[in-house]
């Protein structure tokens, strides 16, 4: 049996890729973000082959980027740095001008999650060598200072990125670009940035915790940065009272100079989180304090009408002979 082909291979994907997309746009604009995810962490990479660098573009990547708009949903974000890779692999350096303010955006998220997995996209990105030098340099700029934040897989995923760009570039580069961004964050000089183990030992102690959370919990937030400024530069001024209470707080939490040094560092970090977390709440305002379930918005429990109680078994004991009849003997409290 023979059959004919009508058309050209490269007509026939056409049609093929032009049908497949239309079910891909249905799936990638639908209301229910669970089946976004999936699309993302599944079948991302996949279908940025099939459709190739040109289409891949306007069928993925453009409806990839709608999904950081929502703010409410942190694990959406997180699912679309997962996937960024693969598609930047295909795009090349054609993404380039695509990732970059997405990985601003990732950064800047109040959610630590969506910040780990932005850093190890960009540090998977750097490994596949799709960053020139001025764009490591570019970005260690921007993720040198999460060497001293609280969360530990945050600053884990720093020093795997600051590695990944001491092995992409020379000798002469890393200490001229790469090393004097990083050298405030280190307790000593570090002669060895593609160790992991050396650097995390040379690492200055990180933020505390409390410190960081109170501190993004505060209105005025950047006046107080601009005192912290003021203190690291010497000056003498007066704190004002109504930052009095704000910095008794910090004291008790365990800021001290070196952290304050630190924390200077993570100012504009700091501040674009504070304004993402207030877009959050806009977004979602059911949405409370981290930490705190409101029971209100619970759903209601039925009780049952009869208490239901379980009586157990009662044991079975060795039966006894007695001179008259034979009966069971239960021992005494």
């Amino acid at each position: 049996m023979q059959y004919q082909v009508q058309g050209s291979y490269d007509s026939e994907l056409t049609q093929l890729q032009q049908s497949i997309q239309s079910k891909i746009v249905h799936l990638l604009t639908d209301s229910g973000s669970l089946v976004k995810k999936a699309l993302l962490r599944h079948s991302a990479g996949k279908l940025c082959e099939f459709f190739g660098p040109l289409r891949a573009n306007e069928a993925i990547l453009s409806h990839m980027i709608t999904f950081l708009n929502d703010k409410t949903d942190w694990d959406l974000h997180a699912a679309f740095f997962e996937s960024i890779v693969s598609v930047a692999r295909l795009l090349g350096y054609r993404s380039l001008p695509i990732l970059e303010p997405l990985v601003h955006q990732g950064l800047s998220s109040p959610e630590e999650t969506v910040v780990c997995k932005t850093i190890a996209a960009v540090t998977s990105v750097a490994e596949r060598k799709l960053f020139d030098r001025n764009h490591l340099v570019k970005h260690v700029k921007l993720i040198a200072p999460f060497l001293v934040h609280p969360n530990i897989w945050v600053r884990y995923e720093a020093v795997g990125f600051l590695c990944c760009c001491d092995h992409q570039v020379d000798e002469v580069d890393t200490e001229c670009f790469v090393y004097p961004l990083v050298k405030p964050y280190f307790k000593h000089p570090v002669f060895q940035l593609q160790n992991e183990l050396v650097v995390l030992s040379a690492m200055k102690e990180s933020v505390p915790r409390g410190v960081l959370d109170y501190l993004l919990k505060q209105q005025n937030l950047e006046e107080i940065f601009k005192c912290l400024k003021r203190k690291s530069e010497g000056e003498k001024e007066p704190i004002k009272s109504h930052l009095l209470p704000v910095f008794r707080r910090l004291q008790t939490l365990g800021l001290n100079e070196h952290h304050e040094a630190s924390l200077l560092q993570l100012k504009d970090i700091l501040l674009k989180q504070t304004v993402n977390k207030q877009l959050f709440a806009e977004q979602d305002p059911q949405q409370g304090p981290r930490g705190v379930i409101d029971c209100k918005l619970l759903p209601r429990v039925v009780s049952r009408q009869q208490k239901l109680t379980y009586s157990p078994p009662r044991p079975q004991l060795p039966l006894t002979s007695s001179s008259t009849s034979k009966r069971y003997v239960y021992p005494h409290n």
